[in-house]
């Protein structure tokens, strides 16, 4: 699993915000070899996620900022290789008739599998108190009905859904142990704000704001819950999580 954020040059025509996750989707696909753009485009889970932000430096500074995390090797190598290699200095965004130039690449250190269950399974780390920031809207469709308050049910089977998809030796989907999670694990502070999420043309309901969630039960058990949250901050929460919803940071 391996993140890049990409700060581009300041533009005055274009200000950032989280509804043109969609657009830079667009513009990563149209940078993709047509290979790549076939494997992502398949139905299922999505080997990386996406988001676009704004980062206040101070009162008259704000990064435009573009988060890309990859889940997998393959999606590390057709994705974030051209732009860590220096190949692409800019971006086109066709649907708003901009570039947008390139200032600077921040590479993240690159995390296994296996390391990030030793890290928060099988050590001392893990807290039971943690902290999610819902940085872009995120919510979750079931029924045929979206869901955009946060369900710690739907936010376990989501998280530990795409774990197993990309991890190649671990699984985690195991009825029982989600139940366990879901019984164990509660909400003991919010500040949400209710929100929409516009995708060509669609607006879709969601949530954004901080929650922090309490976990009880036995050490195994926090420390496979701060094992989940952890992996979040790679693959995101909730649906469309490849269009620039859902992304999240974890404390």
């Amino acid at each position: 699993m391996k993140r890049i954020e990409i700060i581009f040059k300041e533009n005055n025509e274009l200000k950032p915000n989280y509804n043109m996750g969609s657009i830079f989707h667009g513009a990563l696909m149209e940078i993709l070899p047509d290979k790549a753009c076939d494997i992502f485009h398949k139905d299922g889970v999505k080997a990386f996620s996406q988001f676009v932000m704004a980062e206040s430096l101070n009162e008259s500074i704000t990064n435009f900022k573009w988060v890309i995390n990859t889940l997998n090797e393959e999606a590390a190598e057709y994705i974030l290789k051209p732009f860590i290699s220096g190949n692409i200095r800019g971006l086109n965004l066709l649907h708003k008739g901009e570039t947008l130039e390139i200032s600077d690449i921040i590479e993240h250190e690159e995390m296994s599998f296996d390391n990030l269950v030793r890290q928060f399974f099988l050590s001392n780390e893990a807290k039971r108190d943690v902290n999610i920031n819902f940085i872009t809207p995120c919510s979750f469709k079931s029924n045929n009905k979206y869901i955009f308050f946060p369900d710690i049910g739907l936010i376990y089977k989501n998280i530990i859904n795409r774990f197993d998809s990309c991890s190649t030796d671990i699984k985690l989907n195991d009825e029982s142990t989600v139940n366990h999670l879901v019984e164990n694990t509660n909400i003991v502070s919010y500040k949400l704000n209710s929100c929409f999420f516009h995708l060509e043309g669609v607006k879709i309901p969601a949530f954004k704001g901080n929650i922090k969630f309490r976990i009880n039960g036995p050490q195994t058990l926090v420390n496979l819950a701060n094992l989940i949250f952890a992996f979040s901050k790679w693959s995101g929460i909730g649906i469309k999580t490849s269009l620039g919803m859902g992304g999240v940071t974890v404390e």
